[in-house]
């Protein structure tokens, strides 16, 4: 609970909740039945979407994290050796279920829930290349609540705020995703390079699951970009009228208005982010073809000794 003015703020985390959980959770707190479903819906399928019911944000969202403190530089890894880990094993992916609600009057409950979804409730998706469990949302949250006991920025907000604030804090979780799919390309590079054709082809392997891998980051983005343009749609249309439902940031000063920087703060870092993966994905390219070239450069090798051994053996089979 954080205080905002003369009210109170209320973040209700669940670590784990099943779908028979999610649906107690919406009759103690007054949620929209239709929109509990949904979100349990979507939760299961993996889906990144968000929804209004009057006075109530429900968002389902995934959730990506990396786990493992890498710092070492490219040149490090030549000069000593070391090899980076890989990338798919050390990012988990989670799915969280949100629910904003809030009035600037407060003539509605100031509520944020939060819940984690349970990994046996997720469907099992033949393009889902990341492990499924809790730590990606839990590292998430827990960086927004240490946020909140250093008395940081969002304890001045209510509940839409804080909302935007687990949003942001996950588009952030992508840039050292980026960074490690940066380190173990450039280390698979040097390695090809030095072995060439001896380059064993788990490494290849490897580099093909990482375009699948970033293809799905990718469509994570373009999802998770779809709500900012919902949200910033929302705060552009809140208006000063006491009778009208609450809109996404009108508690905030300038009705609203204020909360389309920090929206387009986090649009610009999704932007960067499809920029990187772009990168990375024609580095994962560059590697393949250079992979191909040589093993094509060798076959062609093979096949002029060969047609020289047969030229000059071929008039002595002759003369026989």
């Amino acid at each position: 609970r954080f205080r905002r003015k003369a009210s109170f703020a209320r973040w209700v985390r669940t670590t784990v909740a099943s779908a028979d959980r999610m649906l107690r959770l919406g009759v103690k707190f007054f949620l929209h039945p239709i929109a509990v479903s949904e979100a349990i819906t979507a939760a299961r399928v993996g889906m990144t979407k968000i929804d209004r019911y009057n006075h109530q944000y429900f968002m389902s969202m995934e959730v990506y994290a990396y786990s493992q403190d890498y710092v070492h530089s490219s040149e490090d890894d030549a000069r000593f050796g070391w090899e980076p880990p890989k990338v798919c094993s050390s990012v988990s992916k989670s799915a969280l279920f949100i629910v904003a609600t809030g009035n600037p009057n407060d003539q509605f409950r100031n509520w944020l829930l939060t819940v984690i979804s349970k990994r046996t409730e997720i469907t099992e998706d033949p393009l889902n290349f990341f492990p499924n469990d809790a730590r990606a949302a839990t590292q998430v949250l827990d960086s927004v609540y240490e946020d909140l006991e250093a008395g940081g920025r969002p304890r001045d907000y209510a509940a839409d705020f804080l909302m935007y604030t687990i949003i942001d804090r996950a588009v952030r979780e992508v840039t050292p995703i980026c960074l490690a799919y940066g380190h173990r390309l450039r280390w698979l590079q040097e390695k090809l390079n030095v072995t060439r054709l001896k380059c064993p082809v788990k490494h290849c392997d490897e580099v093909s699951s990482m375009q699948l891998e970033m293809q799905e980051l990718r469509q994570w983005i373009n999802q998770l970009r779809g709500i900012l343009k919902t949200l910033t749609a929302d705060a552009n249309t809140a208006k000063t009228d006491s009778t009208m439902v609450w809109n996404f940031g009108s508690h905030a000063e300038g009705k609203g208005k204020s909360i389309l920087l920090f929206l387009s703060s986090t649009d610009a870092s999704l932007e960067q982010s499809l920029d990187r993966l772009q990168v990375l994905h024609d580095l994962a390219r560059n590697f393949l073809q250079q992979h191909q070239r040589y093993r094509e450069s060798f076959m062609n090798n093979i096949l002029l000794t060969l047609t020289v051994a047969t030229a000059v053996f071929m008039p002595a089979q002759l003369l026989a």
